[in-house]
């Protein structure tokens, strides 16, 4: 052998070139110093085992630095531990920059929204860090990190885009087609452009690489056998490695060539030939080693081995010294490869044996049971209630941020247990309730009437339904109303139970029934004011849509009064609050129910009660579409809907937010928009829930008026008449007197004179019956005049109007007014138009602005063209938008902007994204330097 071959002889580890990756180095580079010029980014690393991921995140780190970016490097864990978010949290903390404090995550109870607060937590501490300067931050190893990590991966980038962050994350190319790595880059839409795909190394890389090694350029039949390694840089050095070692390469004049008839072994043989190479001692100790994991303390090792720390000495460094582990403070194996043969080589009883004893070793150290959990579940054999217990606590502790993964342990739990275990009952209310949280609604169902049907008592069943039934109310009307009625016909469940599960069908079968259950507020104990609240509520609502308002507002009035007194007013999910405020909404007082949303984002984020923000996003959308502030509407609907990670999908949303959207697409005209939500409306039109099948009956009838496919549309609305006088809300999902003008108007136009009265006896009994709510009188008289064409009325419906905060309902009726006066008064028809156009303009209802402008053009008058108040691309925006840009570019974070406008983080998000988009812009740099230009030039 040559001198130079013999210098590369061992396997010392050495830093050499990166070679055959100048695009993807080049690729990153760039994206480097788009976060150093302030605008975020991201980017994907796929590749084979051995491709050269981890080295190329390596240059990465060089490029950063150099450019005077941060670098922060996490990694998933092989050993599936689940502690939540430690990839990016370890990865932070160890470069400096602590996200949570120490003991935030396991203070934390367990609760199903918990994910919801710590995800604004990260994206505080992300935003807050980033104020600092650019930073790049590398999650390696993506197919083994957590769900929560995975979750975190999938929204903060997308919310942080404004800030100068690059994430960069590596993941094997086998795992990218799996739904949960699938799932984090479907919302980046076409990831091709961010995609790095490490495939195998050009011959002329691998020639490189090989003078790299050895210090002399291969000849063609070296090349050749070196090739077989399938061009892989771990292949390539590994193949090199061993033939250096065996003495099978000579140099001569700077060229290298094999020495004999030389085969190079496949690279697994190659490391088990290593492996077996060394000393007995070595080889037990590796392979004991790699049933721990990658990463292993020398102490943990010692005692699996039941030997001392000293006797471990020799054998690791002699490991050390073959290139197989690396001493890094804590052992780790210098590749995952290298422990994933050598685990193999370990007799599968034996390895059961071994993950056992590593998982009591871990514990008997004060380790935590999450850090455990998925060795036990793979280890543990049925009947082991020690494994029982160690489960069902890892899964309590992970409930809240990864609900997945928490009803994966819970299940195994339940499989571990003994058939006539007495807390198997509590077991399958644990593992359901998780399994809910995770959207398994159908394995949660499966669960319960499969474990619990003649198995638990009566009063326990009925518990565990109600918990199903409170929480599927968020989810699914329909099997909320299933699972309290299931529950009420039990036998043997206490009185306390049935009160609390007849108030929980009160409130559900609203939503799903033509027909309403009675409520009798005296069957609910006076002591129980909780259930007493939700009685009254569900009184109230049926007051309501049963169209005696009066009595519906002293009914939730009284609601309202006993969830103060039971100190429950916003912390329950369907809370006396949010009705008061639809029925504002319904009657028109529109600074009423902003006042009850406004109050109730502010305490629920104080109670930290992520699903009650939810629903008051919610509310506040509906809100302000009817206080025609549109693009405000667009914007919270969006952002609610954004919140699903986090929460979980919901009928709910399907009745606000979705409506909200497709109003608000149909108003400003957003083609794309209408097409993405008739999808959606057609689906909920569908829905097993009545309230949600005629929402989206009523919405996809809108959408085919929109695009005057009028048969259509008045074929979807008819079915509206067979609802009227009914319980409930006829149209969508809260009553809203504006949308009875809108269907006689539709009726009228496609002929339907008959159905068109019918609903202008129905508004104007419901009028009657309703004096003191004038929004009830003003759209009666708008829709019996258009019904008999009578002028004089239909101006005694604008007046009425005027007094009434609904701007694009009055601004409806103005026009309706102005076309009756055209063949009549073309001046007072100008007039009234242009004062609709105006209305509209302000509303940001582009597409009826587009229709009156036309008609005002057709009378030859038209609009003045105004000057906005600004002349640069700041008029564009809303005033919440502009509220939040203002303060964007004075320094404060987003959570410190959500503070100080009492919005919630996920709309300042959304605000701000809408903001980028209108003044083409692409981070909070570029906005500081629009605003410092145009707005405050000092």
């Amino acid at each position: 052998m040559s001198e130079s071959a013999q210098a590369h002889g061992g396997r010392a580890r050495r830093v050499l070139p990166t070679r055959g990756r100048d695009v993807e180095l080049a690729t990153i580079g760039r994206a480097i110093d788009t976060v150093v010029g302030g605008q975020g980014g991201w980017l994907v690393i796929s590749g084979q085992p051995g491709s050269g991921k981890t080295r190329l995140l390596e240059d990465a780190k060089g490029l950063a630095l150099q450019s005077g970016a941060r670098y922060f490097y996490g990694s998933g864990d092989p050993e599936g531990h689940l502690t939540p978010f430690a990839p990016l949290l370890v990865g932070m903390e160890a470069a400096g920059v602590e996200l949570l404090a120490e003991d935030e995550l396991a203070s934390l109870e367990s609760n199903p929204e918990n994910r919801f607060w710590i995800l604004q937590e990260l994206q505080d501490g992300l935003d807050r860090a980033s104020l600092d300067g650019p930073m790049v931050i590398v999650i390696d190893d993506l197919q083994w990190c957590d769900d929560a990590t995975l979750l975190a991966l999938k929204t903060l980038p997308l919310r942080l885009s404004a800030s100068p962050i690059l994430w960069v994350v590596a993941v094997r190319q086998s795992a990218m087609k799996a739904s949960r790595i699938t799932s984090v880059f479907e919302r980046y839409g076409d990831i091709g452009e961010n995609l790095l795909t490490l495939g195998s190394l050009s011959d002329s890389a691998v020639a490189s690489m090989v003078h790299d090694v050895v210090g002399a350029t291969p000849d063609a039949r070296m090349l050749r056998s070196v090739l077989q390694s399938e061009g892989l840089p771990l292949y390539v050095l590994e193949l090199l490695g061993g033939l250096v070692d065996e003495g099978l390469i000579a140099s001569d004049g700077g060229v290298a060539r094999l020495i004999g008839s030389a085969v190079p072994q496949r690279f697994r043989e190659s490391v088990k030939s290593r492996v077996s190479a060394l000393s007995a001692r070595c080889r037990q100790t590796l392979e004991v080693a790699s049933v721990i994991g990658r990463t292993f303390e020398l102490e943990v090792l010692a005692e699996m081995l039941d030997v001392s720390v000293g006797d471990l000495i020799g054998p690791v460094r002699e490991a050390v010294d073959a290139g197989l582990l690396l001493d890094i403070g804590d052992l780790r194996f210098s590749h995952d490869l290298f422990r994933e043969i050598i685990e193999e080589e370990v007799p599968a009883t034996a390895h059961r044996i071994l993950r056992r004893k590593v998982i009591d070793v871990q514990l008997a150290r004060g380790g935590n049971v999450i850090e455990v959990a998925t060795m036990l579940a793979e280890s543990a054999q049925p009947g082991d209630s020690d494994a029982v217990s160690v489960l069902r606590s890892a899964a309590r502790q992970l409930s809240s941020l990864t609900p997945s993964t928490a009803a994966d342990l819970a299940v195994r739990a339940l499989e571990l247990s003994p058939g006539r275990d007495p807390d198997r009952a509590e077991i399958v209310s644990e593992a359901a309730t998780y399994l809910w949280q995770a959207g398994q609604a159908t394995h949660a169902r499966r669960l319960i009437d499969k474990e619990l049907s003649g198995v638990a008592s009566g009063e326990e069943e009925a518990l565990l339904r109600l918990s199903v039934t409170r929480m599927s109310s968020q989810f699914s009307f329909s099997e909320a109303v299933k699972q309290a009625t299931i529950a009420l016909a039990l036998p043997g469940i206490s009185e306390a139970t049935r009160q609390n599960l007849e108030a929980q069908l009160a409130l559900n079968t609203l939503m799903t029934a033509e027909v309403q259950r009675p409520v009798d507020l005296t069957t609910a104990a006076p002591e129980n004011l909780a259930v007493l609240a939700t009685f009254a509520t569900a009184r109230a609502s049926r007051q309501f849509y049963g169209g005696k308002w009066e009595l519906a507002f002293a009914s939730i009035h009284e609601a309202m009064i006993i969830a103060d007194l039971a100190q429950t007013r916003y912390r329950t999910a369907a809370n006396e609050a949010i009705f008061i405020s639809f029925m504002y909404v319904s009657a028109g007082d529109i600074s009423s129910a902003l006042r009850e949303a406004d109050r109730g984002i502010q305490e629920t984020t104080r109670l930290r009660q992520g699903g009650g923000l939810r629903l008051w996003i919610m509310t506040r959308a509906r809100v302000l579409l009817d206080a025609g502030r549109l693009a405000d509407a667009g914007v919270e609907a969006q952002a609610l809907l954004e919140m699903v990670d986090e929460l979980g999908p919901g009928n709910f949303a399907d009745i606000t937010a979705i409506y909200t959207l497709v109003r608000v697409a149909l108003y400003e005209g957003d083609v794309e928009a209408i097409n993405t939500h008739r999808v959606s409306a057609e689906r909920m039109s569908r829905d097993e829930a009545a309230r949600i099948r005629n929402t989206g009956s009523w919405l996809a009838s809108l959408i085919a008026g929109w695009y005057g496919e009028w048969e259509t549309a008045i074929e979807l609305a008819l079915p509206v008449l067979d609802r009227l006088g009914l319980p409930g809300p006829y149209f969508s999902g809260s009553t809203d007197a504006a949308d009875d003008v809108v269907f006689v108007r539709m009726a009228l136009r496609t002929g339907h004179r008959r159905a068109a009265t019918t609903m202008v006896a129905f508004a104007e009994a419901r009028a009657a019956e309703n004096r003191p709510f004038p929004i009830l009188r003003a759209t009666a008289m708008h829709a019996r005049a258009l019904l008999s064409d009578d002028r004089g009325l239909m101006l005694k419906a604008v007046v009425l109007l005027e007094s009434i905060d609904r701007p694009i309902v009055l601004a409806s009726a103005l026009e309706d007014l102005g076309r009756m006066n055209v063949g009549h008064d073309s001046t007072t028809a100008i007039d009234h138009f242009k004062t609709a156009l105006k209305l509209y303009a302000e509303a940001g209802a582009f597409h009826e602005e587009k229709r009156i402008t036309k008609r005002l053009a057709n009378l030859g008058a038209p609009p003045e063209t105004e000057v906005p108040s600004g002349t640069d691309a700041w008029s564009t925006l809303s005033t919440a938008q502009r509220a939040v840009a203002s303060l964007i570019v004075q320094g404060l974070t987003n959570r410190q902007v959500a503070e100080q406008l009492k919005l919630s983080p996920h709309t300042v998000n959304a605000h701000l994204r809408f903001a980028f988009i209108k003044l083409g812009v692409h981070s909070r740099v570029e906005l500081a330097g629009l605003y410092h230009q145009t707005v405050d030039p000092s």
